[in-house]
């Protein structure tokens, strides 16, 4: 019996859309091998509403960020291509393990972008964040090299949607709380002579 026969997940619609605030923008961006995927105005609203919904969450210490769709971490090759001056396909990875073809018309990059944007506006911001994983992915790697952060764990994960921040987060708590609440030798009364 594999762990996969004992696991099993389910979602249940609870009401979630009963407390789910709306901080829709638009309906997606625009192609951005077109033209600008969304205006200045757009972009600036999408930040601000980011921002509220921080400012509205109260007594929280950690926030552990992530992304989910399809497609969605091509712009994030673009980004950091742009930012490095280096070509896209330095920046391309297999994802989830595409196969030749797919590879060839595809780039991606795991959504580290939004931190990375965040520290080129405004060093300081580098401050504030944690690196939790080292994706499979390159451009991930070289974002985090960029915001020179080096990253808690490399598990080898291929997934986004914020699995890398869960158990980053676990890992912090952790480690605060030996740091706060772990015994010394002197508070446990451990001697420290070794005895023979």
């Amino acid at each position: 019996m594999s762990l996969r026969d004992i696991l099993e997940q389910r979602l249940y619609d609870m009401g979630v859309k009963e407390k789910l605030k709306i901080k829709k923008i638009g309906y997606g961006t625009k192609n951005f091998t077109k033209g600008p995927a969304m205006s200045r105005e757009k972009a600036i609203q999408s930040i601000e509403a980011g921002m509220d919904v921080v400012n509205e969450i109260s007594g929280i210490n950690i926030l552990g960020l992530g992304d989910m769709g399809i497609g969605n971490t091509t712009p994030s090759s673009a980004i950091i291509a742009y930012l490095s001056g280096q070509p896209i396909r330095n920046f391309t990875g297999r994802g989830t393990g595409i196969d030749d073809e797919t590879f060839n018309r595809k780039v991606r990059v795991i959504s580290t972008a939004g931190a990375l944007i965040a520290t080129e506006l405004a060093p300081i911001a580098k401050e504030y964040i944690i690196g939790s994983h080292n994706s499979q992915e390159i451009g991930h790697r070289v974002m985090l090299e960029r915001m020179g952060l080096v990253p808690l764990f490399d598990l080898g994960l291929r997934l986004g949607e914020g699995t890398g921040a869960a158990l980053g987060i676990s890992l912090v708590e952790v480690s605060i709380k030996i740091l706060t609440q772990m015994a010394t030798f002197a508070n446990a009364v451990v001697s420290g002579k070794i005895r023979k």
